[in-house]
Protein backbone atom coordinates (compact mmCIF):
# COMPACT_ATOMS: atom_id res chain seq x y z
CA UNK A 1 0.00 0.00 0.00
CA UNK A 2 1.33 3.43 -0.96
CA UNK A 3 -1.36 5.47 0.79
CA UNK A 4 -5.04 5.99 1.33
CA UNK A 5 -7.79 8.59 1.45
CA UNK A 6 -10.65 7.97 3.88
CA UNK A 7 -13.80 10.08 3.49
CA UNK A 8 -17.48 10.09 4.32
CA UNK A 9 -20.60 11.96 3.35
CA UNK A 10 -21.58 14.85 5.60
CA UNK A 11 -24.47 17.28 5.41
CA UNK A 12 -24.26 21.05 5.20
CA UNK A 13 -27.19 22.75 6.86
CA UNK A 14 -26.05 26.02 5.26
CA UNK A 15 -26.28 24.54 1.75
CA UNK A 16 -29.03 22.03 2.54
CA UNK A 17 -26.97 19.50 0.57
CA UNK A 18 -24.59 16.65 1.15
CA UNK A 19 -20.85 17.27 1.07
CA UNK A 20 -17.78 15.08 1.45
CA UNK A 21 -15.47 15.16 4.44
CA UNK A 22 -11.92 13.80 4.23
CA UNK A 23 -11.16 12.04 7.49
CA UNK A 24 -7.60 11.14 6.55
CA UNK A 25 -5.22 11.38 3.61
CA UNK A 26 -1.95 9.54 4.06
CA UNK A 27 0.87 8.84 1.62
CA UNK A 28 3.88 6.80 2.72
CA UNK A 29 7.03 8.90 2.80
CA UNK A 30 8.69 7.13 -0.14
CA UNK A 31 5.66 7.79 -2.38
CA UNK A 32 5.31 11.49 -1.57
CA UNK A 33 5.98 13.94 -4.41
CA UNK A 34 5.04 11.20 -6.89
CA UNK A 35 1.65 12.65 -7.84
CA UNK A 36 -0.28 10.12 -5.77
CA UNK A 37 -1.69 12.74 -3.40
CA UNK A 38 -2.90 14.85 -6.31
CA UNK A 39 -4.43 11.72 -7.87
CA UNK A 40 -6.33 11.04 -4.63
CA UNK A 41 -7.58 14.63 -4.51
CA UNK A 42 -8.63 14.50 -8.17
CA UNK A 43 -10.46 11.23 -7.56
CA UNK A 44 -12.40 12.53 -4.58
CA UNK A 45 -13.29 15.64 -6.60
CA UNK A 46 -14.72 13.32 -9.26
CA UNK A 47 -16.68 11.41 -6.60
CA UNK A 48 -18.06 14.70 -5.27
CA UNK A 49 -19.14 15.75 -8.75
CA UNK A 50 -20.88 12.43 -9.46
CA UNK A 51 -22.70 12.61 -6.12
CA UNK A 52 -23.69 16.25 -6.64
CA UNK A 53 -21.68 17.44 -3.64
CA UNK A 54 -20.73 21.12 -3.93
CA UNK A 55 -17.71 20.89 -1.64
CA UNK A 56 -15.14 18.77 0.15
CA UNK A 57 -13.81 19.71 3.56
CA UNK A 58 -11.13 18.42 5.94
CA UNK A 59 -9.00 19.47 8.89
CA UNK A 60 -5.25 19.90 8.98
CA UNK A 61 -2.99 20.68 11.91
CA UNK A 62 -1.47 24.18 11.76
CA UNK A 63 2.07 22.81 12.03
CA UNK A 64 1.70 20.39 9.10
CA UNK A 65 3.31 22.85 6.69
CA UNK A 66 3.98 20.29 3.95
CA UNK A 67 0.35 19.20 3.87
CA UNK A 68 -0.91 22.78 3.91
CA UNK A 69 1.39 23.65 1.03
CA UNK A 70 0.14 20.61 -0.90
CA UNK A 71 -3.51 21.50 -0.32
CA UNK A 72 -3.05 25.14 -1.35
CA UNK A 73 -1.08 24.12 -4.43
CA UNK A 74 -3.97 21.86 -5.43
CA UNK A 75 -6.62 24.59 -5.21
CA UNK A 76 -7.86 24.35 -1.63
CA UNK A 77 -8.35 27.40 0.54
CA UNK A 78 -8.19 27.72 4.28
CA UNK A 79 -11.41 28.75 5.96
CA UNK A 80 -10.51 31.59 8.26
CA UNK A 81 -12.50 32.04 11.42
CA UNK A 82 -13.19 28.35 11.87
CA UNK A 83 -11.90 26.08 14.56
CA UNK A 84 -12.05 22.51 15.68
CA UNK A 85 -13.45 21.80 19.13
CA UNK A 86 -13.19 18.59 21.08
CA UNK A 87 -15.01 17.26 24.12
CA UNK A 88 -13.25 14.32 25.77
CA UNK A 89 -12.05 12.82 29.00
CA UNK A 90 -13.41 14.23 32.25
CA UNK A 91 -15.51 16.90 30.53
CA UNK A 92 -17.13 14.28 28.32
CA UNK A 93 -17.87 12.05 31.30
CA UNK A 94 -19.31 14.96 33.28
CA UNK A 95 -21.55 15.96 30.39
CA UNK A 96 -22.78 12.41 29.98
CA UNK A 97 -23.73 12.23 33.65
CA UNK A 98 -25.73 15.47 33.73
Amino acid sequence: MAGYLLFYTSYSTFLARSSLFIEDLFIKERFRRSGLGAAFMNRIAAVARVRGCPRIEWCCLDDNIKAISFYLKNGARRLLGTGVYRLEGKALEQGAEE
